[in-house]
C-alpha cells in the first residue's frame, strides 16, 4: 500500500503550535527541552482540541484525496477530530520540528473483545536516549501523559484528573495500558484485570509498539469503519464530543452529557433531541458550526 502524507510545512506546524495551541516560540522550547515540549503540546492539545467524529460524520467518502485536508481545517479552526486526525497530524506536526516519530495500530477494548487496529497513536524515538521510546496519545479521550516504553513488564503508575494508570507488557511490542479498578467480584473472573501489589488495572488499550503504521493505513481503516460503524458504536456513529474547556471535563455522547470538574463533581444531563444536543455542543464548544452540526445530525439519522 503506497503511503500518503498531510504535505504538513514547518510554518504551517509553528502555525498550529502558536495559533491553535497557545505554545509560544515552540522552536526555542524544542531547543531548551524537548521533553517539556512534547509534555506541554499533549496536554494543550487535550485542553484545546475535542475528541470528536464530527469530521468523520460529515465526510462523505474518507478516501478522498481531499480528506487529510478536511482533517487540517478542521484542526486549525479548533474542532478537533478522532484518535486518526489528532495523532497523526500530532506526528506530522513533530516530525516538522525534527521529532523522530512513526505511527502504530492500537485496539480499544469494548465489551471484551478488542477490535484489531481500530485506533492509532504515536511512538517517538530517541526522546531521552538513543533507542528510547515514549508512547504520545492525544487522540483519546483520557488525559494521558507522555509516558516512557522504557520499562520492565510493569511501568510506573501515573496519576491524571483523579485516576491512575499504569502499562503492563504483554510480549515484546505490545503493551497494555489499563486504569486502577475495584477488585473483580469473587467467582467471576476476568482475563481483562491484571493483580498487581494487591491492586487491580483494567485494561483500556493495546498498543503494538514496534510495528509502524502508515498514514494510508489509518486512512484505510478510518473507511471501514465509516462503511461498518456497528464495529465502533458511538465512534462510528452518533454525536461524540469528549473535552475539556475550560478545565471542563465534558463527553458529549448522543444525548447523554456528562460534566466532571477537577474536584470530582459529576452532572449528568438527558436531552431530548438532535437540536437540545446541538444546543449543548455550542455551549460547550462554540468554535462549531450550527449549520455543520445541523448536518452531522442528518447523517447520524440517516444511519440509525
Amino acid at each position: 500500500m503506497d503511503d500518503i502524507s498531510y504535505n504538513l510545512t514547518k510554518h504551517e506546524a509553528l502555525t498550529y503550535l502558536e495559533n491553535i495551541l497557545g505554545i509560544p516560540d515552540p522552536v526555542s522550547f524544542v531547543n531548551k527541552n524537548k521533553v517539556a515540549f512534547l509534555q506541554e503540546m499533549m496536554r494543550q492539545t487535550k485542553l484545546k482540541l475535542p475528541f470528536t467524529n464530527h469530521t468523520f460524520m460529515l465526510t462523505e467518502d474518507i478516501l478522498n484525496v481531499y480528506y487529510l485536508q478536511e482533517i487540517k481545517q478542521a484542526l486549525f479552526k479548533h474542532e478537533g477530530g478522532n484518535c486518526m486526525a489528532l495523532n497523526t497530524f500530532t506526528s506530522a506536526v513533530l516530525q516538522c520540528l525534527g521529532f523522530d516519530t512513526y505511527l502504530i495500530g492500537a485496539s480499544i477494548q469494548k465489551w471484551k473483545v478488542p477490535l484489531y487496529n481500530n485506533h492509532t497513536a504515536v511512538i517517538t524515538k530517541h526522546l531521552t536516549a538513543p533507542d528510547s521510546l515514549h508512547l504520545v496519545d492525544v487522540g483519546c479521550p483520557i488525559f494521558l501523559p507522555l509516558i516512557s516504553l522504557d520499562f520492565d513488564r510493569v511501568s510506573q503508575v501515573y496519576h491524571t484528573r483523579g485516576l491512575q494508570y499504569r502499562l503492563f507488557q504483554v510480549s515484546p511490542g505490545v503493551v497494555q495500558l489499563t486504569r486502577k479498578c475495584e477488585p473483580p467480584k469473587p467467582g467471576l473472573g476476568d482475563g481483562l484485570i491484571y493483580a498487581e501489589d494487591e491492586e487491580f488495572w483494567k485494561v483500556l488499550i493495546t498498543y503494538r509498539t514496534s510495528t509502524t503504521r502508515k498514514l494510508a493505513e489509518c486512512h484505510y481503516q478510518n473507511d471501514v469503519m465509516k462503511k461498518n460503524p456497528d464495529l465502533a458504536p458511538g465512534v462510528a456513529d452518533g454525536f461524540l464530543f469528549i473535552g475539556y474547556p475550560n478545565n471542563l471535563f465534558v463527553n458529549i455522547t448522543n444525548n447523554h452529557c456528562l460534566t466532571t470538574t477537577e474536584s470530582g463533581h459529576t452532572e449528568a444531563t438527558q436531552m431530548e433531541n438532535s437540536a437540545h444536543v446541538i444546543d449543548t455542543v455550542l455551549k460547550y464548544f462554540p468554535q462549531y458550526s450550527r449549520n455543520h452540526l445541523e448536518k452531522h445530525a442528518y447523517y447520524s439519522a440517516k444511519k440509525s
